[in-house]
C-alpha cells in the first residue's frame, strides 16, 4: 500500500487492500463485500469539488472497476453511458468482474452494471496503463 501523501488528509485517502482476482487464490485477498462497501461509502461521502484519483498497481482492472463503482454510487449516469465513456477514455480498461458483480448487487442494479461491463469487451493489452480522466459531469 502506498503511503498517504502529506498534502492529502488521511480521511481523503481510501486504501482498498485486495488483489486483482475473481476467484479465491492461495495467499491472495479476494475482493469482497467490505471492499466494495468501502468504495461506495467513500464515493457517497466525497464532496465532488476536488478531483478524485483512483489507482491500482497496473491501472487496468481494479482501478477501472473502482471508478465505475464510484460513478454508479453517485448515480451520475447509466452503466451503459459510463462504460462507453470509460472505454473511450481508457482503451486498456478491463474492470475486475468480481468487483463489478459485488457492486451491482450492493447498488441494487439488477445486472445493469454487469451487462454494461460485458459489452465493453476486453481492453487493449498494456503492461501499465496511462493516467486517464473520466469526468462524472
Amino acid at each position: 500500500m502506498p503511503a498517504t501523501p502529506t498534502t492529502i488528509a488521511a480521511a481523503n485517502h481510501l486504501k482498498v487492500a485486495c488483489h486483482d482476482i475473481v476467484e479465491p487464490f492461495p495467499e491472495a485477498i479476494l475482493p469482497a463485500v467490505e471492499h466494495i462497501t468501502s468504495i461506495i461509502d467513500f464515493a457517497v461521502g466525497w464532496d465532488g469539488i476536488a478531483p478524485m484519483l483512483v489507482h491500482c498497481f497496473a491501472g487496468v482492472s481494479r482501478s477501472s472497476a473502482a471508478a465505475l463503482v464510484v460513478a454508479m454510487a453517485r448515480e451520475t449516469q447509466t452503466a451503459d453511458v459510463l462504460t462507453k465513456r470509460l472505454r473511450a477514455a481508457a482503451p486498456h480498461a478491463h474492470p475486475n468482474e468480481r468487483m463489478i458483480a459485488l457492486a451491482d448487487k450492493l447498488l441494487e442494479r439488477n445486472g445493469e452494471l454487469i451487462t454494461a461491463v460485458k459489452k465493453m469487451g476486453f481492453g487493449k493489452l498494456v503492461d501499465r496503463a496511462p493516467l486517464v480522466e473520466l469526468n462524472l459531469i
